[in-house]
């Protein structure tokens, strides 16, 4: 395995853009635990594949690449993603970061060859609410545990958004651009309990700005698996996320109109 490719695997592993596992209504409903403050963190891998278009300075070019044509066709394999939360009460509070340095070499636009580039940060922020619980069936032991749970959260916040684009024809012409923006979201989460240690989680979100060339949403699907990590509280988390974006400037000279997709594999820990 080359260097770039292992830090490709490395960064990715570091983390990802979604709000961690609530805590266990066991653990809420503690005495005094609304006074208390909990953090949560949430590494991630994230192995997405890009669809959509691009156009840089007028020019525009098709991406439909899985992750294993991103990562087989290119030398740039560079990521890295993180995720925390700190609650108090019902009353929370979220960051995250997603950066991206990605490329698809040798895409074909008729009988030209493509080199399309993106270095993408994407910059999450917000408050959450806890909404509400909502307990069903009987304890999930068979005898004197928990009821099942079905827990809510409301998120809103903001998404930045930083990509540094770059598009060749090969042999032809160069073109580069660089764009930021920020859109205001709105989202939920839907925790619901499955087993003791079983749960499922949806979590989506959408934002835009007053025009209508902005324009951006998020879900994701998770499973998770309860466990004891050195004396806190984790889960074992596998899923599907997709995050999409559609925005242009400079009167369309320039446009990001894509989607990021693909499966997830991580961990959330509690402290």
């Amino acid at each position: 395995m080359t260097n770039s490719k292992l830090s490709w695997m490395i960064g990715l592993a570091l983390a990802s853009l979604i709000p961690a596992v609530p805590a266990r209504a066991a653990d809420a409903d503690a005495p005094g635990s609304e006074n208390q403050w909990r953090f949560v963190a949430t590494p991630y891998i994230w192995l997405p594949g890009i669809y959509g278009q691009t156009t840089i300075r007028g020019l525009t070019a098709k991406v439909d690449a899985s992750f294993s044509d991103l990562y087989n066709h290119t030398d740039t394999h560079i990521g890295f993603m993180g995720e925390a939360e700190a609650w108090k009460g019902d009353f929370g509070g979220f960051i995250n970061i997603n950066y991206f340095d990605l490329e698809k070499n040798n895409a074909q636009a008729g009988p030209l060859t493509l080199n399309v580039g993106a270095k993408t940060l994407v910059f999450g922020f917000g408050l959450a609410y806890h909404v509400g619980d909502w307990y069903f069936g009987g304890p999930m032991d068979g005898g004197a545990g928990r009821t099942r749970r079905i827990r809510l959260d409301a998120t809103a916040g903001g998404r930045y958004t930083n990509v540094n684009g770059s598009l060749t024809i090969v042999g032809l012409t160069d073109r580069s651009e660089d764009q930021d923006w920020i859109d205001p979201v709105i989202g939920g989460r839907v925790t619901v309990d499955l087993t003791e240690r079983i749960n499922a989680i949806i979590q989506a979100d959408v934002g835009s700005t007053s025009s209508s060339n902005d324009f951006t949403w998020s879900a994701t699907g998770l499973v998770g698996y309860r466990f004891d990590f050195f004396g806190l509280e984790a889960h074992a988390l596998a899923g599907y996320r997709a995050l999409a974006q559609n925005y242009s400037a400079n009167g369309g000279q320039f446009r990001w109109n894509n989607t990021m997709r693909g499966p997830i594999l991580g961990m959330s820990v509690q402290f």
